[in-house]
């Protein structure tokens, strides 16, 4: 029998007054994002080397980055002070999440095996335990007490705050997991693992993600628990205890009777780590990057994403068409139909990074990194290379300093370009050419446009089918090697928010850098914070 869905996720109503006041203040905030403004860190940013995972605190007061020196860094919001930097794991943080109703809690796992909770504000680690490998993702039940982890091919359930609490394993995979989320009810949980698809420049990277059911209760279930069944036909193992983590039963009284069949499978979805995919707020909703093939007589994505725990043959690596940014609905009589989606063209897809929703569930953010052989970055680089060579005829001036504050033969345009867009096109628009002043040799001041901006943010309108209704843009820098890199090679990207009037984008970069781009200060300010151009 096909099991039951949350009974939270209810056919979609009509919006009440306030969702519909919240909605619109939410718009007109995004509306009217400004430049941004960097943070300033303890430590030069190519110390920190890079910030690969950002989390929002339940409350948006305060916000957690983790970075490549192994630190977990801790901010207030609105004001971007550093309150905690947490230091303990033995690498790389690869993910953080926050406790579901507590500000002062957080998790992280890393490359090193290992899984940290924290006291924000005494800066203590309450609880630390090893895995059998690295840790791809971490998930905080909504009732708080029980952490999910992704770690290797399997999964864990984790009572973290019990005394001598032993992990416990639930999913035993095929392949390697890269994410694992709950559901805003709890009686869902995501897991995503990854496609063992070859490499070519014609294939792409995808993870298949299943939906299981997840049922709470004080023992074992009195019905059997089905167990999922892989791409190649093998049967994973649910519900195996962990005795390689040091325990040999479950004391929990039956954790691993939690964890359910899946309800929803979607085949291949482009997703590098656990911000690849997102679940509403609302819990209506899931967000993927799809292959845009449907299904011809529903046209709703059924073939891509299906119901009842049954898995249809991943996509072939020649002949797709595509890939699509899509919104599957989690509501119990539309269970996995198309509800709106946006296409990608290929260099977007190949840069995709993260999908996250906005409080009210009515915007969906996608962030993208621009790699250097991807075809928008290149054609940004050989206008900024044009653009460098006639600033270097008009005049000698020395080059600017880099981030860190040294100074490096390079060129680095603004980092605050943003734009508001009317249309639903992912087509690259021209991008905004900001003037700079230039000293000539007789000393009199000529503008010239500076080189184009490279768009890595863009947000879209769930309410309005998906249609882009802002951009955040980043510059370009170019070195006197001839090495061209954007400047805010984003890892990840976050909607941060107390209320819809004072929504921001918070983004984490390759450079070790944090950027928050809201509607209030611009860059420039220094209130509690360095801007680094």
């Amino acid at each position: 029998m096909e099991p039951e869905l949350p009974t939270t996720a209810a056919p979609a109503a009509a919006p009440s007054a306030s969702a519909t006041a919240a909605y619109a203040a939410e718009a007109a905030a995004i509306a009217c994002l400004g430049t941004g403004r960097y943070l300033s860190m303890e430590k030069d940013p190519a110390a920190v080397r890079s910030t690969i995972s950002l989390a929002v605190a339940a409350d948006g007061s305060r916000f957690a980055s983790t970075h490549g020196d192994t630190a977990v860094r801790v901010w207030d919001l609105p004001s971007g002070l550093l309150r905690a930097t947490l230091h303990g794991h033995p690498r790389t943080p690869w993910t953080v999440r926050w406790h579901p109703a507590e500000r002062d809690v957080l998790a992280s796992g890393c490359l090193g095996q290992q899984v940290r909770v924290w006291r924000v504000d005494t800066g203590a680690c309450t609880a630390v335990q090893a895995f059998p490998a690295e840790i791809s993702g971490v998930a905080f039940h909504p009732a708080g007490d029980v952490l999910a982890v992704g770690t290797g091919r399997r999964a864990f359930l984790w009572r973290y705050a019990a005394p001598d609490s032993t992990p416990v394993e639930v999913l035993n995979a095929i392949h390697p997991l890269s994410l694992v989320d709950f559901h805003p009810t709890g009686e869902l949980l995501l897991v995503g693992r990854k496609n063992q698809r070859p490499v070519t420049l014609a294939s792409q990277f995808t993870l298949k993600l299943d939906v299981h059911r997840f049922t709470r209760h004080d023992g074992p279930s009195d019905e059997a628990v089905c167990s999922g069944q892989d791409d190649e036909g093998r049967h994973e193992r649910p519900g195996v205890t962990a005795t390689n983590t040091g325990g040999s039963s479950d004391p929990s009284g039956g954790m691993a009777a939690w964890f359910g069949p899946s309800v929803l499978t979607i085949p291949a979805a482009v997703a590098y780590n656990d911000a690849g995919v997102a679940f509403s707020p609302c819990g209506k909703m899931l967000a993927a990057c799809i292959p845009a093939a449907t299904d011809e007589e529903t046209g709703n994505g059924a073939s891509v994403a299906h119901a009842g725990g049954v898995t249809p043959a991943a996509p072939s690596d020649s002949g797709e068409a595509g890939y699509r940014i899509a919104i599957l609905s989690l509501c119990p009589s539309s269970l996995g139909n198309c509800i709106a989606s946006t296409p990608l063209d290929e260099g977007h897809t190949s840069a995709l990074t993260n999908l996250c929703f906005s409080p009210t569930s009515g915007h969906l953010l996608a962030g993208f990194s621009f790699r250097p052989s991807n075809p928008h970055l290149r054609a940004a680089k050989d206008a900024l290379a044009a653009a460098v060579a006639v600033a270097a005829q008009d005049d000698g001036n020395a080059l600017p300093s880099g981030p860190s504050g040294a100074a490096e033969h390079c060129v680095v345009e603004p980092q605050g370009a943003t734009a508001h867009v009317e249309g639903d096109s992912l087509e690259t628009p021209a991008s905004p050419q900001p003037v700079s002043a230039t000293k000539t040799a007789e000393g009199s001041s000529a503008a010239r446009p500076a080189p184009p901006t490279v768009p890595v943010v863009d947000i879209f309108s769930v309410e309005d089918g998906l249609r882009r209704v802002h951009r955040i843009h980043a510059g370009l820098r170019v070195t006197g090697g001839g090495v061209h890199t954007i400047h805010d090679e984003i890892n990840c990207a976050v909607f941060a928010s107390q209320s819809g009037a004072d929504i921001a984008v918070i983004y984490g970069t390759q450079q070790g850098l944090v950027r928050v781009v809201d509607g209030g200060q611009q860059a420039g300010s220094t209130t509690g914070m360095t801007v680094e151009k």
